[in-house]
C-alpha cells in the first residue's frame, strides 16, 4: 500500500494513528470479556495515551498489541485487529524513520 494510501495529505500521522485507534477499538468492544480481550483492550488505550510522544515506546505497545491479539481465538474479528495493528506498526515506523 503506497505511504499516501496510509496516511492522506490532509492528516497528520498523529491524526492517522488516532484514525486507526478508532478502528481497532470499535473491533476490540466486538470481544468477548475473558482474559485475553481485556489485555487487547487494555492495550489500545495505553497505545491512544502515548500518540505524540516517544514513538519508540509507541512501537513496543503495538509490538505487544500484535502479541496480545494472536492470542485471542481464531475469528474474524482477530484479523480484522491483527491488520489494523501492522497498519499502526507501518505508520509508527514512517515517524521513526522520518528525517
Amino acid at each position: 500500500m503506497p505511504d499516501h494510501e496510509i496516511v492522506p495529505p490532509h492528516e497528520t500521522t498523529d491524526e492517522a494513528l488516532c484514525r486507526i485507534l478508532d478502528d481497532l477499538e470499535r473491533y476490540a468492544g466486538w470481544l468477548g470479556r475473558g482474559t485475553s480481550p481485556k489485555r487487547v483492550r487494555s492495550d489500545v488505550k495505553e497505545l491512544r495515551t502515548l500518540v505524540g510522544g516517544d514513538y519508540s515506546e509507541f512501537q513496543d505497545g503495538v509490538q505487544l498489541l500484535i502479541v496480545d491479539i494472536g492470542e485471542l481465538s481464531n475469528s474474524a474479528t482477530r484479523e480484522l485487529l491483527q491488520r489494523r495493528a501492522h497498519l499502526l506498526s507501518r505508520v509508527a515506523s514512517r515517524v521513526e524513520s522520518a528525517p
